[in-house]
């Protein structure tokens, strides 16, 4: 089946406000358009029902941070009396007892919850003094209310070292998965802190051993392409390695709606000339079908520019096109984060000349 003949989008990620307490050092928040007006609480239903007539088959909710809104309850209850398979992401902050009985109460069944570090390595990513006690406890909170916790750290290299004894730490308090999520730079100040080849290695053995320790415990890893070519990884970090880790679905089995309606092809692709309408006021396949949108599914790697066009693991490898936009101008650039690339421009610190 070509991918122009898909009527809709498989799965789609919504940011239901664009508000947060956080300032995360490597959130996209950072970039001139954000600052969207969030629509009502009328609306947003209204949207859940469009995307539930179309047989949306998965909604992620995000934010800003979704606990921000009242409604959120409401938001919830909507998806699951229409059978969408949603799961929520939150920074924890404003998960109180009383909230994650409420999100249960609804139909949540899973969540994903943000940590990225020990202490002061997380309350200093995030921005705010106190982030990691609160987050604790909003982590222990969902899992005594029965909600089924997936904690997602963003591997740096100024958190690297604390990721297994977070993770231990989690699979102490009862969380089912721990993510490892590769950094998406904005900028190359942002480039530099990406985690090296061998600590990416080393990190993956370490998150191994936590795995093993606690029956039940899963751990993925999402990692930048060129580490080794993970593909064909013999060793068992390869089995922690998500599936999905080679596929850019932006556009082509996946769309983002923005707090104010407005449609993208990725939630990190949020400039004008990516806008693909509007879900509270167009047909879901006309955005679909518009032109910013197909542009996205006419984006292959047989198109690839510069070393990644010309890479033999192109077809089956990870480019975060979004990060070749934000830091070349061009959607079809190298992605900087390879670690092919980081070796051969010295990207990651290292000279590998």
């Amino acid at each position: 089946m070509q991918l122009k003949s898909l009527e809709r989008p498989f799965s789609v990620s919504f940011e239901i406000t664009s508000k947060c307490d956080l300032e995360c050092s490597f959130c996209s928040a950072c970039l001139s358009e954000y600052g969207r007006d969030d629509l009502t609480t009328n609306q947003i239903l209204k949207v859940i029902l469009r995307l539930a007539n179309e047989k949306i088959l998965s909604l992620f909710i995000t934010g800003g941070e979704p606990f921000q809104r009242s409604d959120l309850p409401q938001i919830i209850s909507k998806c699951t009396k229409h059978r969408i398979k949603i799961t929520l992401s939150t920074n924890g902050l404003h998960v109180y007892r009383e909230a994650a009985q409420r999100m249960f109460d609804a139909g949540l069944d899973e969540i994903q919850l943000s940590l990225h570090g020990m202490h002061n390595t997380h309350d200093t990513i995030v921005g705010l003094q106190g982030a990691f006690e609160r987050a604790s406890e909003g982590l222990k909170n969902l899992i005594d209310a029965g909600i089924c916790v997936s904690v997602a750290s963003v591997g740096m290299k100024c958190n690297q070292n604390e990721l297994p004894t977070l993770a231990r730490t989690v699979a102490g308090c009862g969380a089912k998965y721990f993510r490892l999520l590769r950094l998406m730079p904005h900028s190359q100040e942002m480039l530099a802190n990406q985690i090296n080849a061998p600590d990416m290695i080393r990190l993956a053995e370490q998150l191994t051993s936590v795995q093993d320790e606690y029956e039940g415990f899963t751990v993925r890893i999402h990692t930048a392409p060129g580490l080794e070519d993970e593909r064909f990884w013999t060793s068992q970090e390869h089995k922690l390695v998500h599936p999905l880790c080679h596929t850019c679905t932006a556009g082509k089995l996946s769309m983002g709606i923005l707090s104010n309606g407005d449609c993208v092809p990725c939630l990190e692709m949020k400039a004008p000339k990516f806008l693909c309408g509007n879900i509270f006021k167009d047909d879901v396949q006309e955005i679909w079908n518009s032109s910013a949108m197909v542009s996205f599914r006419d984006v292959c790697p047989e198109k690839y520019e510069a070393e990644c066009g010309k890479c033999d693991a192109r077809w089956t490898c990870y480019s975060a096109r979004c990060t070749a936009y934000h830091l070349t101008g061009n959607i079809l650039a190298d992605d900087p984060t390879c670690y092919i690339i980081n070796d051969s421009k010295n990207y990651n610190g290292t000279d590998n000349a």
